[in-house]
């Protein structure tokens, strides 16, 4: 009646499926730290973000994948492009990036940049054209950096602090830098251009052609390279402390200066150094004032109907005039004034036409090597 009995087999266990788990991405709804818009032709700029890494504004002109436009960024993301832009206006935070880089977009009239803070900021132009530049720095330690921009008038003032301004190879009309303590005009094609930080120290670089020069420090190092057509003016005011191991002014001429050069020493031990191939075709005044100075000469300078006249004021000065010297002008009067002075003259490949050495009171001494001396000189105790 009843089959034999079966035992029912139970049914193998399932393992369970592991779920992955993963993070869904979000979109990014961060809003930029950089705000952007028109009123009227003029691009308007804020930056509101600050801390050690704020603003990073990126002004690029486009001409390529949208007609005449000017792109902003905040780093990588963009925050609008817009069009009919004639001047543009940055106000950034402490901290700052801003690079302005308009390439083929028609000349912009005026960019004005405004530091709204102190901080460590950075302003850089690359290519384009504009008509008038205007920076207005903060406190803090600034670097403003040209290469490849051609403008009319370029102007910065830096602010307070150990600021860096750079150009390259750039073509600017006319130049003024205020409060910085570093200019480099290597290969920099300028017109007229003026340094000013006579209340703190000044370098000054200069390797391109410049129309005029004209400096002024509390106490500066020039380096004159290049050409300059004009004058060159370099002023020294000595508005610093000497306590904290400032010493005086340099110039060192290795290029080419068309019209007078003129500077005034800080009455601190300063330097004058005119290298071979040096050469000025004006008349050239130096003054350095009291200290332990030294003027060293081996290129041209002056011409008939120019005078050269260097007064290294009271101290315990130096003077070196060695070959290829080339003293052109009618007139030469270098005066050493008091003190223990030592004049070293090459009387053997130099042209010392219409020079005049004047050792004043001290005991001075004179040395041509053996050789006659064939140039006026007075006050010298001692001939060797």
């Amino acid at each position: 009646m009843f089959g034999p009995f079966r035992t029912k087999r139970p049914a193998a266990a399932r393992t369970p499926v592991k779920q992955r788990l993963f993070v869904s991405h979000l979109e990014d709804r961060s809003l930029p730290s950089v705000a952007a818009g028109m009123a009227g032709d003029t691009l308007v700029i804020k930056g509101t973000d600050t801390g050690p890494m704020a603003d990073r504004i990126r002004i690029l002109g486009d001409t390529v994948k949208t007609t005449n436009v000017v792109r902003v960024f905040d780093g990588q993301r963009e925050v609008g492009m817009f069009k009919g832009v004639a001047n543009i206006e940055v106000r950034a935070t402490s901290n700052s990036t801003v690079a302005v880089d308009l390439n083929d977009y028609p000349s912009i009239n005026n960019v004005f940049i405004k530091e709204t803070a102190p901080g460590t900021n950075a302003i850089s132009f690359g290519r384009g054209t504009i008509t008038n530049v205007n920076i207005a720095g903060n406190s803090g330690t600034d670097t403003v950096t040209v290469n490849g921009l051609t403008a009319g008038n370029f102007a910065v003032d830096t602010g307070l602090g150990s600021d860096q301004v750079n150009f390259g190879s750039a073509s600017l009309k006319q130049v003024t830098v205020s409060s910085a303590e570093s200019v480099d005009l290597s290969g920099t094609q300028a017109g007229d251009v003026t340094l000013d930080n006579r209340s703190g120290p000044l370098t000054v670089t200069t390797t391109g052609n410049l129309n005029s020069l004209r400096v002024f420090a509390g106490s500066g190092a020039l380096s004159l390279g290049g050409s300059v057509a004009g004058d060159v003016t370099f002023n020294n005011f000595g508005a610093l402390d000497t306590d904290a191991g400032v010493t005086g002014a340099s110039l060192k001429v290795t290029g080419k200066v068309g019209g007078a050069l003129q500077m005034t020493g800080t009455g601190l031990d300063d330097n004058v150094a005119f290298g071979d191939g040096s050469a000025v075709s004006g008349n050239v005044e130096i003054n350095l004032g009291a200290g332990n100075d030294s003027a060293s000469f081996a290129g041209t300078r002056g011409k008939t109907g120019t005078s050269v006249s260097i007064d290294l004021g009271a101290g315990d000065d130096n003077v070196t005039l060695m070959a290829p010297a080339a003293l052109n002008a009618t007139k030469t009067s270098i005066m050493m004034g008091a003190g223990n002075d030592v004049a070293t003259v090459s009387t053997s490949g130099t042209q010392l036409d219409g020079l005049t050495l004047d050792g004043g009171d001290g005991k001075d001494i004179l040395r041509t090597g053996g050789s006659e001396a064939t140039f006026d000189n007075s006050n010298f105790e001692v001939h060797e």
